[in-house]
């Protein structure tokens, strides 16, 4: 994935001062130079007089670094450590180069792109190639062997209107890979039509690509970008410049969440040269027909999932009665943790948000230092919502 350095957003900072006052205040700085909230008061109002300032700025802690050279970890969206560890590679067997990225959907199944196993010059093999989990693809903490690949039969490589439409294939796994790491969580699917109201949101971005220093690079970078076009088979992102996938990361999941629920949304078909601009992706609600059949025939299953259950993050993860499922907690405002040595959702101070947050009753709403944190926006004359991959959630102009 190759990204570059941008401007620093320097008036993100400014938002640490008080925004709103009520009527009458002062406003000039006191004699060390600082604008206090004594500063804020009445003329003439003494510590015990004052007036209760209406919009108060509680301080956010950035949600993530600012990105060079890429990011280790998400950036601006809540995902779990499980959920991060699903999002995988294909290598070519006896090498650690890079085929593709690929993200488990189910414990057996892997999403890919249809070009990275077809193409007008090849066709891979299963033999020829493993699914490996781990940020580092030459250095994976698990392996796995492919037993059977499957592409969308209606992809045409270079030959369509839309290159980025059917560019989606699946890849089924020897084993359950709950055998070995019980600990990934398979991301969902997303089978709801993409609207024109997801126009302008930020979608994460993931791969093992090229980065600007590294073309044979093996470890997992992560970038946001903009959602800024939507067709009937493919959607397209912005990188804006700044930085976007590139060779090595086709087949990489574009996610989102939606009612508190990550999901994938696409995988990664081509883009733009210079590797920070456009990109463009499958879009996966529109081949439900198609893809959900082989899920069904290929469910999840247990494997050697323990009996307590694990927790994952906010994520809940259980096996009974030899179905498997997966409970985020944040949707019921709690996080998951044990309960007389089980697994479950548990109430929680911070009501299962992390330093993203989310926008309630708008109010911007987010976890700072093991506390529910929040702050009205209406009140300054702001809107709740997501400011940058850096901030998260905060009010805004």
């Amino acid at each position: 994935m190759r990204v570059f350095l941008f401007s620093c957003l320097l008036w993100v900072m400014a938002l640490g001062l008080v925004a709103c006052t009520s009527s009458g205040g002062s406003s000039e700085p006191d004699s060390d130079g600082d604008l206090d909230e004594e500063d804020l008061l009445p003329d003439g109002d003494t510590e015990a007089e004052k007036e209760t300032v209406v919009c108060y700025e509680p301080e956010k802690t950035p949600a993530a670094r600012k990105i060079y050279s890429g990011s280790s970890e998400p950036t601006g969206l809540d995902i779990s450590p499980g959920q991060q560890l699903a999002v995988g590679s294909l290598i070519w067997r006896g090498t650690s180069s890079v085929l593709c990225t690929a993200t488990l959907i189910t414990d057996r199944v892997a999403l890919a792109s249809a070009h990275c196993i077809h193409d007008s010059n090849y066709d891979a093999d299963v033999g020829e190639y493993l699914f490996v989990l781990g940020e580092d693809a030459a250095d994976p903490l698990a392996m796995f062997d492919v037993r059977a690949q499957v592409y969308h039969p209606s992809y045409e490589p270079y030959g369509m209107d839309d290159p980025a439409g059917y560019d989606v294939a699946l890849i089924f796994l020897q084993e359950s890979v709950f055998d070995r790491v019980p600990q990934v969580t398979p991301i969902v699917v997303n089978q709801e039509a993409m609207g024109q109201d997801m126009l302008s949101g930020w979608q994460q971005s993931v791969g093992y690509g090229t980065t600007e220093n590294d073309h044979q690079n093996t470890l997992k970078y992560w970038i946001p970008e903009l959602l800024v076009g939507i067709r009937d088979l493919s959607f397209e992102v912005d990188g804006r410049g700044i930085g976007s996938v590139c060779y090595g990361d086709s087949g990489g999941p574009s996610l989102r969440r939606v009612n508190g629920e990550l999901r994938v949304f696409g995988t990664v078909s081509w883009g733009d040269e210079s590797c920070r601009d456009h990109d463009h992706y499958a879009r996966l609600d529109s081949i439900q027909n198609w893809m959900l059949p082989y899920l069904e025939q290929d469910p999840v299953s247990c494997g050697s999932f323990p009996q307590a259950g694990l927790c994952d993050g906010n994520i809940l993860k259980r096996c009974e009665n030899d179905e498997y499922s997966q409970t985020d907690c944040r949707g019921l405002h709690q996080t998951c943790g044990l309960v007389d040595g089980l697994a479950a959702c548990v109430d929680d101070p911070c009501e299962g948000l992390g330093s993203v947050g989310e926008c309630r009753d708008n109010k911007a709403t987010w976890c700072e230092e093991g506390s529910l944190t929040q702050r009205d926006c209406p009140t300054c004359g702001q809107d709740c919502a997501y400011l940058d991959h850096t901030y998260g959630i905060y009010c805004v102009d």
